[in-house]
């Protein structure tokens, strides 16, 4: 059903229905509280302002970019895995009850803060053309990518992720980078900030800086 002109979708009843494809309709609301079996769903590019999926255990991956989303509520996704809400309107998002989110997306909001910490199943997380001024992370240990240019950040805090190979921090405001014995460290980019010195003598793997 993606790529129509669907304005409202009833899915009541569907309680079978495990993945659900609506991208790009004209949707303003989406109820997926009976969906009980549902663990994929993509429905981005439609006009929603708000979206709850915290009925949704079983979620596994939920794409809604393109929307014009200001409220997003996953509190009660403990399956989710994949995350990706780009290109939206959000100001904040809760983390704090999806221990198995692993890739997660949000670059392209109006995110001031946000507390990716502890979630030891994390791999990827994108959060660039933000409005963040600071950025911490801790214990992750299964991080490898980051991408948190294009914010306004001063200071950045990555401790506790000790396998992160790809980090770009370009286009901000950093004055102070710690690569302190980032040892699988590959790729850094750390261009366009105001940084007076650099140690990446430690960073024994790296391919790529700029």
């Amino acid at each position: 059903m993606s790529n129509n002109h669907i304005e409202s979708l009833n899915l009541e009843g569907c309680y079978s229905l495990k993945r659900l494809i609506c991208y790009k309709n004209h949707l303003t609301s989406l109820d997926i509280s009976q969906l009980p079996s549902i663990s994929f769903i993509n429905c981005g590019n439609n006009n929603f302002i708000s979206f709850d999926a915290s009925a949704s255990k079983s979620l596994n991956t939920l794409n809604i970019q393109g929307c014009k989303l200001e409220d997003l509520n996953i509190s009660g996704c403990d399956s989710l895995y994949n995350l990706y809400c780009g290109y939206n309107n959000l100001s904040q998002i809760d983390l704090s009850n999806v221990p198995l989110l692993s890739n997660l997306n949000i670059d392209n909001n109006n995110i001031t803060q946000f507390n990716p910490s502890n979630l030891k199943k994390l791999t990827t997380l994108y959060c660039s053309n933000n409005n963040m001024t600071s950025f911490s992370i801790y214990n992750s240990p299964m991080l490898s990518h980051l991408d948190c240019s294009y914010n306004n950040i001063r200071q950045i805090t990555i401790d506790e992720c000790d396998y992160i190979s790809f980090i770009d921090c370009s286009y901000n405001s950093i004055d102070d980078l710690d690569m302190h014995a980032r040892s699988m460290l590959q790729h850094l980019n750390c261009s366009n900030n105001s940084i007076t010195t650099l140690d990446v003598s430690l960073c024994t793997s790296l391919i790529y800086l700029n």
